[in-house]
């Protein structure tokens, strides 16, 4: 079990061991399909490997984003279901703007009757709220995140690889990855990354 920790995190990899480890020669050998993974497990340097690996990470990360907002917006239904539950049944406690119920005879106030406006509006709410409580419908989509990085690494722990659901929205690799495939993996990223930015700066110029 040991060897199955992630110890190679690509934020704590030094760019520069990269540079010196990484081989040219190696990495522009073209893969076949049938040997890219092949190549993830035994470690060997790809060009290729490493751009299915960088888009594959940029997937997961546009799905975990996209999971998030809906978690937000839901975060944000269940606040606004809360708020309007608590003031109608704060209503329909206090009897607010109920109208009173009076003895012809003396004037005497015998009670009040409900404002049934409120009653039905908590009936509402309350019937949305069970609703969504019975299917488990809130539950899912709060947890969302949580289930979706723990499915992911799931999947990906056979293949020596772990994603990280907080902010770093990144992929790691375990010991039995070999170190000099992580470093030309980091150096591959921000070459890209480098070239990406520089490609958007040289269009904003013409533009």
């Amino acid at each position: 079990m040991a060897n199955r920790t992630p110890v190679w995190d690509i934020s704590q990899v030094e760019k520069v061991q990269a540079s010196k480890n990484f081989n040219a020669n190696t990495t522009n050998q073209k893969p076949t399909s049938s040997s890219k993974l092949h190549n993830l497990r035994n470690g060997q340097i790809n060009v290729q490997t490493y751009y299915d690996i960088y888009i594959f990470e940029e997937r997961l990360k546009q799905n975990l984003l996209q999971i998030k907002k809906i978690q937000r917006n839901y975060r944000i239904i269940t606040l606004v279901w809360a708020t309007f539950f608590s003031y109608f049944l704060w209503c329909f406690v206090t009897y607010k703007n109920s109208s009173a119920i009076i003895n012809q005879e003396n004037g005497e106030i015998l009670g009040y009757k409900r404002n049934k406006i409120y009653t039905v509006c908590l009936l509402i709410t309350s019937s949305i709220g069970l609703y969504y409580l019975i299917t488990g419908k809130i539950q899912r989509k709060l947890n969302g995140p949580s289930r979706f990085t723990q499915q992911c690494n799931k999947t990906l722990k056979p293949f020596n690889l772990q994603f990280h659901g907080d902010h770093k929205y990144r992929l790691s690799f375990y010991r039995r990855i070999p170190r000099r495939f992580v470093e030309g993996y980091i150096l591959f990223v921000t070459e890209l990354k480098k070239r990406s930015k520089l490609k958007k700066e040289m269009q904003n110029k013409k533009e």
